[in-house]
């Protein structure tokens, strides 16, 4: 298991401060969620094709390469005319990562209005999804769909995997959300440990009677459980810190957070061998 970060935790960083970070610390993979601000990477300046091969042998010649480049796109709309957005936004994702040597593109599935089923849309998604892993794998990479908004526990989103019945198309295991849907540990890799192939984490502790986050390995989150089942299974990809600055300006500044993580994680992935 190797450690990276996502751009999330620093919104405001240029590319130079991100990848002295990256160096300074050890880092072995950056996942890109945007850049100063630009969610929508492919219109980044710094990210123009021109500039593209540039960056790609920047973080690659200090050992760490862009791992996964993390979209907005989701499959839960009704409207053909949305869900064509969301694919033509992984194909540009597609693009982008190839340019930059990534491969892993984040999507999530999406949200469901009052009175959906996860099985009514099922097959509209599956058809959207499959089309996206289509525009990935012509490209050199795999999907990987988020336990995120309506699909938080690994069971639902493993439902979605097996109806796109892709092999671009595979999961991915943020460590927070299944277990605040009362999923455990052991429940979430039995249904995500086939099509496991990226792992974003975080921890948390409860404030107020509310989850709050803090800095990794000092919250509630059972993470010597997580990494434990993680090895057994084999699990052998990215374990990427998803600090959440860009949603939660009142957490710690990125400057603390991912050395931090760095340190800890390095740790902890000692101590389970």
């Amino acid at each position: 298991m190797k450690i990276a970060f996502s751009t999330l935790g620093c919104p405001d960083w240029t590319l130079d401060q991100i990848l002295a970070c990256a160096e300074d610390n050890g880092y072995e993979g950056l996942e890109l969620r945007g850049l100063q601000r630009e969610l929508f990477l492919p219109k980044a300046p710094a990210l123009a094709p021109s500039e593209r091969a540039g960056v790609r042998r920047r973080f690659e010649d200090i050992g760490c390469p862009i791992v996964c480049v993390s979209s907005s796109a989701k499959f839960t709309s009704t409207e053909q005319a949305e869900r064509d957005k969301n694919v033509d936004e992984v194909r540009a994702f597609a693009t982008l990562g190839a340019d930059l040597g990534a491969r892993l593109i984040r999507v999530f599935g999406g949200t469901l209005e009052p009175g959906q089923t996860i099985e009514e849309l099922l097959p509209t998604m599956a058809e959207a999804g499959r089309r996206a892993a289509e525009a990935a794998q012509e490209a050199g990479l795999t999907v990987v769909i988020e336990t995120h908004d309506a699909f938080c526990r690994g069971r639902d989103l493993a439902r979605v995997v097996e109806a796109v019945a892709h092999e671009a198309f595979q999961s991915l295991w943020d460590i927070h959300h299944p277990l605040a849907h009362g999923e455990s540990v052991t429940e979430t890799m039995a249904a995500l440990g086939p099509s496991l192939r990226h792992v974003h984490t975080k921890d948390a502790r409860t404030v107020e009677g509310k989850r709050a986050y803090c800095l990794f390995g000092e919250g509630e989150l059972p993470i010597a459980e997580i990494l434990r089942a993680l090895k057994a299974h084999g699990y052998g990809g990215w374990l990427s810190l998803e600090w959440e600055k860009m949603w939660h300006p009142e957490i710690a500044e990125p400057e603390v957070a991912l050395p931090h993580y760095a340190r800890t994680m390095r740790r902890l992935l000692s101590e389970v061998g």
